[in-house]
């Protein structure tokens, strides 16, 4: 499971979303309790706004544990995928709510901040977008925390911000 898991991983990062979305799904039929990398897979269906899947992942992931952030960040990314149909969450506060109640449960875990800075960036609130972002890359430097740094800080004008973080994005790169 663990090995199929970072099979998954990679096939998202080199956009084989197809295959990505294979391997998560062969996990779950194999270990239906596993929990770990479930917000990669929830990211990956929000990204494909499959509302569906997603839905039934979070479900999934809270009956199992509903004291575990991972649980709480695809409800986040759930309501966030669901906000264009449902005028009452226009402005994204479950979205906001539950990823709070993620980084509540679990103080360490990037993955929250970096949807929190996604949701922040989306709502046009780019100084809290770049904050989440920093503490994501203080908690793990991925490539998605760089790039949500550089996004954020273009969008604010500070190219030298930008320019540092996209400098530092390319430690990450293989050698």
């Amino acid at each position: 499971v663990w090995l199929m898991l970072r099979m998954a991983k990679s096939a998202h990062d080199a956009d084989q979303l197809d295959l990505s979305r294979y391997l998560y799904e062969q996990v779950r039929s194999i270990d239906p309790l596993v929990i770990e990398g479930m917000h990669e897979y929830g990211y990956l269906l929000f990204t494909q706004n499959d509302k569906n899947a997603l839905n039934g992942l979070t479900n999934d992931i809270l009956r199992i544990d509903n004291r575990h952030a991972t649980g709480w960040l695809l409800a986040s990314m759930f309501c966030e995928c669901r906000k264009e149909d449902d005028i009452s969450d226009a402005s994204g506060s479950n979205a906001k709510t539950f990823v709070e109640k993620a980084i509540q449960l679990d103080p360490s875990f990037a993955a929250a901040f970096i949807f929190k800075g996604h949701l922040h960036l989306s709502q046009g609130n780019h100084e809290q977008a770049t904050i989440a972002f920093y503490q994501a890359n203080s908690l793990c430097k991925t490539l998605e925390s760089y790039k949500g740094l550089v996004t954020a800080n273009l969008t604010l004008g500070k190219t030298k911000e930008a320019m540092v973080a996209a400098k530092e994005s390319v430690t990450l790169m293989p050698k």
